[in-house]
């Protein structure tokens, strides 16, 4: 439970830290304020809640990501293209967003 509620803690401060630097005209409003990602099982609850988010929270911005495609796109030392999807190098303005990496067994991210 402890790490649970440290946790929570940890990403409510961020992301009030990203909100309250939006309010303050440093971030730009269409900014990633959250990344979500995972791979499978993991990625598909990472969607659900990045919904619930976008329901919740009307000026955050939250995005999902498969893991596998964000490594293809910037985690080799030769980035591989993400053809016909919504991310690629320049298609989100990523500086400084959260970032979530969500993972059941601790082995797959």
């Amino acid at each position: 439970e402890g790490q649970n509620r440290a946790a929570a803690w940890s990403l409510s401060r961020a992301l009030s830290n990203r909100l309250r630097q939006k309010v303050e005209g440093k971030l730009a409003k269409d900014s990633v304020d959250l990344l979500i990602t995972g791979c499978e099982v993991s990625l598909w609850l990472g969607e659900q809640m990045a919904a619930d988010f976008n329901l919740c929270f009307k000026h955050l911005v939250v995005k999902t990501i498969s893991s596998n495609k964000l490594l293809g796109l910037d985690g080799l030392e030769i980035p591989m293209a993400q053809t016909g999807h919504c991310i690629s190098e320049n298609a989100w303005d990523l500086h400084d967003s959260v970032v979530l990496i969500i993972s059941h067994s601790g082995a797959t991210f």
